[in-house]
């Protein structure tokens, strides 16, 4: 059983909820980046029996700044895990709206598109310098590749509430013919999210051949997205990566 099937597994037996978010969620949303962690988005109460089932899983504590805890593998080139902790009232709706997927054989929840919006939003208002352009690549390729019409009032008061007006100005805004439409209802939560400014969510403990071969892993599952072959042929992409 892989890493994620287990974790999948074990949730469930301790009756635990979770949302993979991060760079996976972010290349099921159509933005096709590298990644070489696992992101998961957890309940603050849930901290003890999460980081219980990964000390069982074989993980130690790389980082602990509270609400982001950092965890390095059993074993070198496995993945690493990074869990961003929040309240019940802001967990609750971001699980609920979410979608649920297939990701390496397990069922798992992503958040919505607009829900992941807010999250980069937020990590970029309060990130540092060493990964701010990552998360800004993430919002201007994740608006462009779902057509996101910026000029909506919904978005602008999406970027505003999360972000800032800075980085709203940043991303060109020309409204893409059938642009996608924010889904109200999703947004309706104020979501209550953790601030770490000095967290640095890169991982660190990762080899460059452990690199590749995460990337030859992805590359079949990026394959599958709902969507990817129309935009491959839209974009005239006959080949994305070639190892």
């Amino acid at each position: 059983m892989g890493l994620f099937q287990t974790i999948n597994s074990e949730a469930h037996n301790r009756h635990l909820q979770f949302l993979v978010i991060g760079g996976l969620a972010v290349n099921f949303h159509g933005y096709s980046r590298d990644t070489a962690d696992l992101d998961l988005l957890i309940r603050q109460d849930a901290r003890e029996p999460w980081l219980s089932l990964f000390a069982e899983l074989g993980y130690t504590v790389y980082r602990d700044k509270n609400a982001f805890v950092q965890l390095s593998p059993p074993t070198e080139g496995a993945w690493p895990v990074d869990l961003m902790m929040v309240r019940e009232p802001t967990f609750r709706p971001i699980f609920d709206h979410g979608k649920e997927i297939e990701m390496y054989g397990a069922r798992v929840q992503i958040p919505t598109l607009e829900h992941l919006l807010a999250l980069k939003l937020h990590a970029l208002k309060h990130t540092n310098a060493g990964r701010f352009l990552k998360d800004f690549l993430d919002v201007e390729n994740l608006v462009k590749v779902n057509k996101v019409d910026l000029r909506s009032n919904g978005v602008r008061q999406m970027f505003l509430k999360y972000g800032t007006m800075e980085i709203y100005e940043k991303n060109p805004a020309p409204a893409p013919p059938n642009s996608f439409q924010l889904n109200e209802a999703a947004l309706a939560a104020d979501l209550e999210l953790p601030v770490a400014p000095e967290f640095d969510s890169r991982p660190p403990r990762i080899d460059p051949q452990a690199m590749l071969r995460r990337i030859e892993e992805t590359m079949p599952w990026r394959s599958t997205r709902p969507g990817e072959q129309e935009r491959r042929l839209a974009e005239k992409i006959a080949v994305e990566f070639v190892l």
